[in-house]
């Protein structure tokens, strides 16, 4: 049966480049900071939310992918996994707001993602906005994702319950008719 399963195509249709930052990364990178017993690691650890779980998640991504490199060096490890597991095609998505903050162009975050793609594995890339990135300089950032030819489309990202903004219906829109 392990065989049987092994040798089935599969698919990864939902990957968040920074939540699948392999833990053994940081861990090698900064082994007293990241032990491996981190309580969030425990078997039957549960996230009491999505706050909670965005603020560990934040806490652990943020320090690693401060150079557009750190994105290749994780995506590189977690698609060797995937070809090891026989996954031929993925969609991953990229923290939109983490190239302000991190101050790296989003497209220098889509190439080196691009650039630790295995042969074999067919990739598409997508940017995750907040539901309230439309101001400041995010605004110019997510008006200018259209034009990035190595995206694949925009997603949602963040807490689930807040609500839509009016301002992502025009967004979605001019993405819709960039084939985006």
């Amino acid at each position: 049966m392990r065989d049987f399963i092994q040798a089935l195509p599969k698919t990864e249709t939902h990957l968040h480049i920074e939540a699948g930052l392999p833990f053994e990364l940081l861990r090698a990178w900064q082994p007293a900071k990241y032990p491996a017993a981190s309580f969030f690691r425990q078997p039957d650890y549960r996230f009491p939310n999505f706050p909670k779980f965005d603020e560990v998640l934040l806490g652990h991504a943020l320090p690693w992918f401060t150079p557009a490199e750190r994105y290749y060096e994780s995506a590189r490890v977690v698609f060797a996994q995937h070809v090891a597991e026989n996954v031929l095609y993925v969609e991953t998505s990229f923290h939109l707001p983490v190239s302000q903050y991190i101050n790296v162009p989003a497209r220098e975050i889509i190439s080196a993602i691009r650039a630790a793609v295995p042969p074999g594995l067919e990739m598409r890339i997508f940017a995750g906005m907040l539901r309230t990135d439309y101001v400041g300089p995010m605004q110019a950032v997510i008006d200018d994702s259209e034009n990035w030819d190595e995206l694949a489309g925009v997603d949602l990202h963040g807490f689930e319950q807040m609500p839509t903004e009016p301002w992502t219906a025009k967004v979605w829109a001019r993405l819709r008719a960039a084939a985006r």
